[in-house]
């Protein structure tokens, strides 16, 4: 089920770029790009770990999923999110 899997990915996520950002690896460049959690950016820029769990947020929740293509839409932005975290990863 999209729910369950958007879920998941989410918390992977989530618990992955904690790791990440706790590292003495993570240079002060990674660490603006990758941002802040979701709901914890305020008026900062929130960054790419913001944007992808508020994609998966709204895959999860169904939020504004009328016809396939919508769900096709924020799945595609979801990839993109991960993608740009693995380039910054990189």
């Amino acid at each position: 089920e999209l729910s369950r899997l958007a879920q998941t990915v989410r918390e992977d996520v989530e618990r992955s770029v904690r790791v990440v950002m706790a590292s003495e690896l993570a240079t002060a460049a990674m660490r603006a790009e990758i941002g802040w959690e979701w709901g914890n950016c305020g008026w900062r820029r929130c960054g790419i770990q913001a944007d992808v769990v508020q994609t998966l947020c709204k895959l999860r929740e169904g939020i504004g999923l009328f016809v396939p293509a919508e769900a096709r839409l924020y799945v595609d932005a979801a990839r993109r999110g991960l993608d740009e975290l693995l380039r910054v990863l990189d």
